[in-house]
Formats: structure tokens, C-alpha cells, sequence
């Protein structure tokens, strides 16, 4: 019997829940038997399936993010101006290449000045 992956997952998650309902040695095997005619698995993987935890997502590694979506894009915006320079060269630069934006373009938004200041420090 061909199953979807979906389908697999459901039957999956309802025999989760019924096994884990089942009291007694004999209740368990017979379920398992019924679990291993209609899934085709192996017993010793049957009992892994069922026994299983849910995947949990995976975190984000390493430190958090230090500036939001919006003063990232100000800040790659401002490098490119910059001419591409190193971090090291772009601090002393940033203080007034972000005024310079300010002054030239009217459609800077209030909360972008406010990122491009929080940015200056």
C-alpha cells in the first residue's frame, strides 16, 4: 500500500496517540503488530517511530543580531557609497556619510534616521 508523505505523518501522529493510551505488555504488542501491517516497518523501527519526539526547529546559532532589517539595508546602502571599505575604515566615515544622506535625500524616513543614529554610536 503506497501512503503520501503526509499521509505517513498522519498516521504517524494518531498511532503516536493511541500507543501512548495503551496500558499493558499484551495491549502494546498486538498495537504494534497492527502498526507494523500497516506501515511495513521493520518492529525494531516501528518502536522507534512511535517512540519518537517531535522535531524541535533548530535556533539560530551564534550571537543575535545586532541591527534590525531596515538599518542593515541602511548600512549596506552607506558602505556601497563608501566604496566598499572595511569596517575598521567605515566607522570614522559613517557619522558623516549618514548626514550627507540626510541632507540630499527627502524620502529618508523618520525611523530610518533614528536606526542611522542608534548606528552613529
Amino acid at each position: 500500500m503506497k501512503m503520501s508523505n503526509s499521509e505517513k505523518r498522519t498516521t504517524r501522529a494518531v498511532c503516536r496517540r493511541r500507543d501512548a493510551e495503551l496500558h499493558g505488555k499484551n495491549d502494546k504488542g498486538a498495537f504494534l503488530d497492527e502498526f507494523r501491517a500497516l506501515t511495513g516497518l521493520h518492529r525494531k523501527h516501528a518502536l522507534r517511530v512511535l517512540n519518537a519526539k517531535p522535531a524541535r526547529r533548530a535556533q539560530r546559532r551564534g550571537p543575535p543580531k545586532t541591527y534590525s532589517m531596515d538599518a542593515a539595508r541602511l548600512l549596506t546602502r552607506v558602505w556601497k557609497l563608501a566604496d566598499k571599505p572595511c569596517g575598521k575604515l567605515l566607522k570614522p566615515l559613517l557619522k558623516d556619510l549618514l548626514a550627507s544622506l540626510r541632507r540630499h535625500e527627502d524620502s529618508l524616513a523618520e525611523h530610518r534616521r533614528a536606526v542611522g543614529l542608534k548606528i552613529d554610536t
